[in-house]
Protein backbone atom coordinates (compact mmCIF):
# COMPACT_ATOMS: atom_id res chain seq x y z
CA UNK A 1 0.00 0.00 0.00
CA UNK A 2 2.96 2.53 0.58
CA UNK A 3 4.61 1.53 -2.48
CA UNK A 4 1.34 2.17 -4.38
CA UNK A 5 0.85 5.82 -2.62
CA UNK A 6 4.28 6.79 -3.65
CA UNK A 7 3.18 5.18 -7.27
CA UNK A 8 0.14 7.28 -7.20
CA UNK A 9 1.59 10.26 -6.00
CA UNK A 10 4.76 9.83 -9.04
CA UNK A 11 1.56 9.54 -11.69
CA UNK A 12 -0.19 12.94 -10.10
CA UNK A 13 2.94 14.94 -9.42
CA UNK A 14 4.84 14.07 -12.99
CA UNK A 15 7.83 12.84 -14.00
CA UNK A 16 9.69 15.84 -14.03
CA UNK A 17 8.87 16.72 -10.36
CA UNK A 18 11.62 14.22 -8.96
CA UNK A 19 14.45 12.25 -9.93
CA UNK A 20 11.92 9.27 -9.34
CA UNK A 21 14.64 6.51 -10.31
CA UNK A 22 17.09 8.11 -7.81
CA UNK A 23 14.39 7.74 -5.06
CA UNK A 24 13.74 4.13 -5.64
CA UNK A 25 10.10 4.74 -7.18
CA UNK A 26 8.68 2.48 -9.00
CA UNK A 27 6.27 3.56 -12.65
CA UNK A 28 3.51 5.47 -12.06
CA UNK A 29 0.51 4.06 -11.24
CA UNK A 30 -2.76 5.78 -13.09
CA UNK A 31 -6.07 5.36 -12.21
CA UNK A 32 -6.33 2.97 -15.99
CA UNK A 33 -3.47 0.99 -15.15
CA UNK A 34 -4.66 0.22 -11.43
CA UNK A 35 -7.95 -0.60 -13.06
CA UNK A 36 -5.88 -2.89 -15.26
CA UNK A 37 -4.10 -4.72 -12.29
CA UNK A 38 -7.54 -5.01 -10.55
CA UNK A 39 -9.01 -6.61 -13.43
CA UNK A 40 -6.13 -9.11 -13.93
CA UNK A 41 -6.41 -10.03 -10.41
CA UNK A 42 -9.93 -10.18 -10.86
CA UNK A 43 -9.50 -12.79 -13.57
CA UNK A 44 -6.95 -14.62 -11.94
CA UNK A 45 -8.75 -14.71 -8.82
CA UNK A 46 -12.09 -16.23 -11.48
CA UNK A 47 -9.65 -18.59 -12.94
CA UNK A 48 -8.56 -20.04 -9.77
CA UNK A 49 -12.33 -20.08 -8.39
CA UNK A 50 -13.23 -22.13 -11.32
CA UNK A 51 -10.41 -24.50 -11.37
CA UNK A 52 -11.15 -24.89 -7.19
CA UNK A 53 -14.93 -25.73 -8.30
CA UNK A 54 -13.52 -27.74 -11.00
CA UNK A 55 -10.98 -30.00 -8.95
CA UNK A 56 -14.02 -30.41 -5.94
CA UNK A 57 -16.19 -31.56 -8.53
CA UNK A 58 -14.07 -34.06 -9.79
CA UNK A 59 -13.07 -35.28 -6.36
CA UNK A 60 -17.05 -35.54 -5.86
CA UNK A 61 -17.33 -37.92 -9.01
CA UNK A 62 -14.40 -39.51 -7.84
CA UNK A 63 -16.06 -40.33 -4.50
CA UNK A 64 -19.09 -41.27 -5.80
CA UNK A 65 -17.61 -43.90 -7.88
CA UNK A 66 -15.32 -45.19 -5.19
CA UNK A 67 -18.73 -45.34 -2.85
CA UNK A 68 -20.43 -47.37 -5.74
CA UNK A 69 -17.47 -49.38 -6.50
CA UNK A 70 -17.23 -50.43 -2.40
CA UNK A 71 -21.27 -50.90 -2.64
CA UNK A 72 -20.43 -53.13 -5.34
CA UNK A 73 -17.86 -55.00 -3.31
CA UNK A 74 -20.33 -55.21 -0.36
CA UNK A 75 -22.95 -56.37 -2.30
CA UNK A 76 -20.70 -59.13 -4.43
CA UNK A 77 -19.60 -59.93 -0.90
CA UNK A 78 -22.78 -60.26 1.01
CA UNK A 79 -24.11 -62.56 -2.49
CA UNK A 80 -21.07 -65.00 -2.22
CA UNK A 81 -21.46 -64.95 1.82
CA UNK A 82 -25.04 -66.22 0.92
CA UNK A 83 -24.50 -68.62 -1.66
CA UNK A 84 -21.57 -70.38 0.92
CA UNK A 85 -24.45 -70.33 3.45
CA UNK A 86 -26.54 -72.10 1.28
CA UNK A 87 -24.02 -74.64 0.06
CA UNK A 88 -22.93 -75.12 3.61
CA UNK A 89 -26.67 -75.84 4.23
CA UNK A 90 -27.28 -78.22 1.23
CA UNK A 91 -24.13 -80.14 2.41
CA UNK A 92 -25.51 -80.39 5.38
CA UNK A 93 -28.68 -82.08 4.89
CA UNK A 94 -27.25 -85.41 4.00
CA UNK A 95 -26.53 -85.25 7.74
CA UNK A 96 -29.82 -84.46 8.91
CA UNK A 97 -30.86 -88.61 8.03
CA UNK A 98 -28.06 -89.17 10.75
CA UNK A 99 -29.55 -85.88 12.86
CA UNK A 100 -33.20 -88.30 12.90
CA UNK A 101 -31.30 -91.20 13.71
CA UNK A 102 -29.92 -89.86 16.68
CA UNK A 103 -33.06 -88.25 18.05
CA UNK A 104 -34.71 -91.80 17.29
CA UNK A 105 -31.90 -93.50 19.61
CA UNK A 106 -32.87 -90.57 21.93
CA UNK A 107 -35.88 -91.88 22.00
CA UNK A 108 -34.80 -95.54 22.58
CA UNK A 109 -32.67 -94.57 24.77
CA UNK A 110 -35.22 -93.09 27.35
CA UNK A 111 -37.27 -96.45 26.52
CA UNK A 112 -34.64 -98.38 27.86
CA UNK A 113 -33.69 -96.11 30.87
CA UNK A 114 -37.44 -96.45 31.75
CA UNK A 115 -37.76 -100.37 31.56
CA UNK A 116 -34.47 -100.38 33.92
CA UNK A 117 -36.18 -97.70 36.06
CA UNK A 118 -39.05 -99.98 36.52
CA UNK A 119 -37.23 -103.24 37.26
CA UNK A 120 -35.16 -101.19 39.48
CA UNK A 121 -38.21 -99.81 41.54
CA UNK A 122 -40.02 -103.60 40.89
CA UNK A 123 -36.87 -105.22 43.10
CA UNK A 124 -37.08 -102.71 46.00
CA UNK A 125 -40.32 -103.28 45.94
CA UNK A 126 -39.88 -107.11 46.64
Amino acid sequence: EVRDAFRRFRASAGEAAFDWKEAGVPQALTPELEEQQAKKKAEKEAKRKKERAKRKKQQAAKKAAQEAQEAEQAKKAAEEKAAREKAAKDRAKPFDMWGRQLTQREVLARAAEARLRKMVSARHKK
